[in-house]
């Protein structure tokens, strides 16, 4: 409201100074009272004042609002109302925009439009309104203010807006309700070294400010520099006829707060448009785009002439775009020249046109009349390929379908070629596989042929569980002349999988009937661990001891051929039954041969095969059972129990036998029975790594009884040879230290019994004397006690020293003779019982010091000592007879029949040092009565030496 009491009070002053020239020659008198009751006298003076009636026009010099020189013209309609007045204030010299007379006449939303970049130091250079002449009150005020500010535009110190003037303009200042308000902000830039006029529209959302101009011969090149840096331009690889061109008639626009700057012009190429815009957050602080638009005869050509052979192809609205970034869809549609390019934009130069279909006789297999492809373009024109991605899949035939697909043209004179290419999905068996690769489109008899690459794995080929296939190649030819039909055979090759092995797969397919379809596979080698893991159900692995799985581990396959046949199938004369099947060559333990496996995924795998014969001269394995190999069985099937062995006939250590060597994580092993170098039974237990190295092998060779029994024998004979003198000497000695023995026996039982006597008497002895002694105590305790009964009455008669207490002393003193009369009594008794006590002085309470015990102890110690000779006697001659004399010893005790007992017998060790027949026999025996184990030679060639052998080993021992 205040501001528009201003604007009423200015337009009623100028009303009346018009007035009052037309009626007073004094116009100059009024027109300063008018000024000094607006602004006061201290803020207008009026100065030089001169008056043109015929224009109706006056002017004058004035000081406002501190400011001087000030100049002032004023205009008058013909009904001499005022029309018009401007104030004209010295450059950067008018008051800013912060005096609160210029914020009530312009209004808070003046304020409201200055970017807040360029607030501070604007000055007033020119006030002025527009009065109309039939109405009262002031029609349009307009406002100029100018900055020495500069303003970085897009943030970019090489690019700033200079020369700044805004004006604003204020309709119907006098009507609130309709009063409109308006700015524009002009100044002066350069570009590519040439100035440039910018003006834009003031807005309250400053984000909708644009500035606009025009130019003229600008570098493009140049431009782009200065805009968004050299080094975005540097480093792409663009043909130079793109960075050296001049724009001609170019129209700018540039939004400031939404950061972005847009070109337009044209050139020799055609009509040009660029795009630079600052981003946020991104290694690259400005991105920009150039959009060039060449006319409709424009020949690819001109460019290089590695391009000609585009030149017939119709391609229409053709434009060549130059981006500093990968731009989406998304992103590049909002850019108005590339919302056609359905992929987005590439970073560096690329070229968008419209191709023509129908002229390619290709309508029919597209689905479409034209296309928009696209092409990067390098700075030496190398790979370039115009492709777009289709919206429709296409189906070629009945089982397949190309989806994403990209429609290409290879336009290099020396290899020509429109393909598509994409991601094929095509129905084998049961099974939908997905293709990546391209068709190469044959003009000339409208065919295709169509080679390409599966993604992923292929699991289960035509149902063989276990398997996978990568790197699946498919080859497929189709005719495109009316709709696309695909030919009736397909070849798929590929890697094929199985764990970590690789091997080669073929798939020969037929579209038309499926089940005339096989997958043959090859395997240079596998371990058979492999096939198990991945060609059995997992339930019937887990069953599958782990001891087991370990041994498949270490035995490999080689020239694997598998065949997956689906149904019963011939082909070139050849019957393949249905089934999954392998057979190739086999390694195990060492040994070479062939197996044919067949597997089954539920139920298992079952291979048989033979492996070649072994013959080491000590050691043989030979075909059993009139074969001439030993046979081979891997039996892993559901409700078996698994076995891994080879069967057939060993031989050595001069036995033979069949067994089946079973085959172990770390080697192998097997048991046989038979007579050891044709003489005794026995059990042989046989492991080792390599069967070819059986030299190696180790051996635990358990002997029977025959060989127990026949070291018993002979053991006990010769020892007893040895010892027959020493038995004699000892018969004797040790038949006196019997009787010495004896005797020392009897005289300690009549030791036992006298000394029983002896304490019975003395415990009699001691009852008497107990009781004495009791008596001599109780005397003595009674003596005692009347003692103190004198003592008691001598101390009473004592105190009754008066004269009237004769009487009593005399019948205490009567008392106490009486007591001491009692007292000699009993020490008489006392006396007696001391008597009595002294007859049982020496009493002997020990019975070991009794006459009668002494006298036997020492008839003991005579016997002892007659014991103790015959001891040393046959100590002494045991020591002079050594171990002889102890083996004597125990058969005179115990008998020769226990003298030895063999009770197990059994030799360890490699097969190549045991086969002469010189052993380290291990013994377990009882020897004298005491366990020993015994290790010595024996000799199968020698046995009764043998045995002589263990014998010395036995003397040599202690029992």
């Amino acid at each position: 409201m205040k501001a528009q009491h201003l604007i009423i009070t200015l337009a009623f002053l100028f009303s009346s100074v018009l007035a009052f020239a037309e009626t007073n020659p004094k116009w100059e008198e009024e027109l300063r009272n008018q000024l000094h009751t607006l602004l006061g006298n201290e803020y207008v003076q009026i100065g030089d004042f001169d008056v043109s009636t015929e224009k109706r026009s006056a002017s004058a010099q004035a000081s406002i609002l501190g400011v001087k020189n000030v100049r002032l013209n004023v205009l008058f309609h013909d009904n001499n109302r005022l029309a018009e007045l401007e104030a004209h204030f010295p450059k950067g010299e008018g008051p800013s925009l912060s005096d609160r007379h210029l914020r009530k006449l312009g209004g808070k939303r003046m304020q409201q439009l200055i970017p807040k970049e360029l607030d501070r130091g604007l000055m007033l250079e020119q006030l002025g309104f527009r009065q109309n002449k039939d109405e009262s009150g002031i029609e349009q005020l307009n406002l100029t203010f100018t900055t020495n500010q500069s303003w970085q535009l897009l943030d970019n110190k090489h690019f700033s807006l200079d020369q700044l003037r805004f004006y604003f303009e204020v309709l119907h200042p006098n009507h609130e309700s309709n009063r409109q308000i308006a700015g524009e902000l002009i100044g002066m830039s350069s570009l590519s070294n040439l100035p440039l006029l910018l003006k834009a529209r003031l807005e309250e959302q400053k984000e909708a400010m644009v500035f606009t101009g025009n130019t003229t011969g600008i570098r493009l090149q140049k431009g782009l520099h200065q805009l968004a840096g050299s080094s975005l331009t540097n480093s792409l690889s663009i043909p130079d006829a793109m960075l050296d061109l001049q724009l001609d008639e170019v129209e700018v626009k540039l939004a400031p707060y939404k950061k972005w700057m847009a070109l337009q012009g044209i050139s020799n190429l055609g009509r040009v448009e660029a795009f630079v815009q600052k981003q946020q957050k991104k290694k690259e602080p400005y991105f920009y785009t150039v959009v060039i638009q060449p006319p409709a005869d424009f020949k690819l050509s001109k460019l290089h002439s590695k391009l000609s052979s585009l030149d017939g192809i119709s391609l229409a609205n053709q434009k060549i775009v130059l981006s500093s970034e990968k731009k989406s869809k998304k992103e590049s549609s909002k850019i108005p020249s590339l919302s056609q390019i359905k992929s987005g934009i590439q970073k560096g130069c690329q070229l968008v046109a419209r191709i023509d279909l129908t002229k390619l006789r290709l309508e029919h297999l597209l689905k479409a009349k034209e296309l928009v492809v696209s092409s990067p373009l390098t700075k030496h024109l190398d790979g370039v390929v115009l492709e777009t991605a289709l919206d429709t899949d296409l189906a070629l035939g009945d089982n397949a379908k190309l989806k994403q697909v990209q429609f290409r043209i290879q336009p290099s004179p020396t290899d020509f070629a429109i393909s598509l290419a994409g991601i094929l999905f095509t129905q084998v068996g049961k099974d939908e596989l997905e293709f990546k690769g391209a068709v190469e489109l044959a003009l000339s008899d409208q065919s295709l042929n169509f080679m390409a690459l599966m993604n992923g794995l292929w699991r289960d080929p035509l149902g063989a569980k276990g398997l996978s296939m990568e790197d699946v190649g498919i080859q497929m030819g189709a005719s495109f002349l009316t709709a696309p039909a695909i030919l009736p055979n397909v070849a798929l090759t590929g890697n094929i999988a199985l764990g970590d092995f690789r091997g080669s797969g073929t798939i020969a397919f037929d579209t038309r009937n499926p089940t005339k379809s096989m997958l043959a596979v090859g395997f240079n080698e596998i371990q058979y661990a492999a096939l198990v893991r991945g060609l059995m159900h997992p339930n019937v692995v887990r069953k599958i001891p782990r001891k087991t799985m370990e041994t498949l581990e270490k035995i490999s396959m080689s020239d694997v051929e598998m065949e997956v046949v689906p149904q019963p199938l011939v082909v070139l004369d050849k019957r393949y039954d249905p089934g999954f099947k392998a057979a190739g060559a086999i390694n195990v333990i060492g040994l070479k041969g062939s197996a044919d496996v067949d597997i089954d995924y539920e139920n298992g795998i079952y291979a048989g095969g033979a492996v070649d014969p072994l013959d080491l001269g000590f050691f043989k394995l030979k075909g059993a059972d009139g074969n001439a190999k030993p046979g081979l069985i891997i039996d892993l099937r559901k409700n078996k129990s698994p076995k891994v062995a080879i069967n057939g006939l060993v031989s050595l250590l001069g036995l033979q036998a069949q067994t089946d060597v079973e085959v172990l994580p770390n080697g192998f092993r097997f048991k046989i029975g038979g007579k050891v170098f044709h003489l005794f039974d026995s059990d042989i237990q046989a492991s080792g790594s390599n069967l070819e190295r059986a030299g190696d092998m180790q051996l635990r060779v358990s002997m029977k009884n025959d060989l127990l029994n026949f070291i018993d024998q002979n053991a006990t004979r010769l020892i007893t040879e040895k010892t027959e003198g020493a038995i004699q000497k000892l018969t004797t000695a040790q038949k006196k230290l019997t009787n010495a023995q004896t005797k020392v026996k009897e005289i300690n039982k009549l030791i036992k019994y006298q000394r029983k006597e002896v304490k019975k008497e003395q415990a009699e002895k001691r009852k008497k004397y107990d009781a004495a002694k009791r008596k001599v105590k109780a005397a003595e305790k009674k003596v005692n006690s009347l003692n103190k009964e004198i003592n008691r009455l001598k101390r009473q008669a004592k105190s009754k020293n008066k004269p009237w207490q004769l009487h009593e002393r005399a019948w205490i003193e009567g008392k106490i003779k009486t007591v001491q009369a009692t007292k000699g009594t009993a020490i008489l008794g006392l006396k007696a019982a001391q008597l009595a006590l002294d007859g049982f002085k020496g009493l002997n309470k020990n019975p070991d010091l009794h006459p009668k015990m002494v006298s036997l102890y020492g008839s003991r110690e005579v016997a002892l000592k007659t014991m103790d000779g015959c001891k040393l006697v046959l100590e002494g001659l045991k020591k002079t007879l050594g171990i002889g004399g102890k083996a004597a010893n125990f058969v005179i005790e115990k008998g020769a029949d226990l003298l030895i007992n063999i009770r197990e017998a059994n030799f360890n060790g490699q097969l190549g040092t045991m086969s002469g027949g010189v052993v380290d026999l291990s013994t377990k025996l009882e020897w004298m009565g005491k366990n020993q184990q015994i290790r010595f030679k024996f000799d199968f060639n020698n046995t009764v030496k043998s045995v002589g052998n263990l014998v010395e080993e036995l003397l040599k021992r202690e029992s």
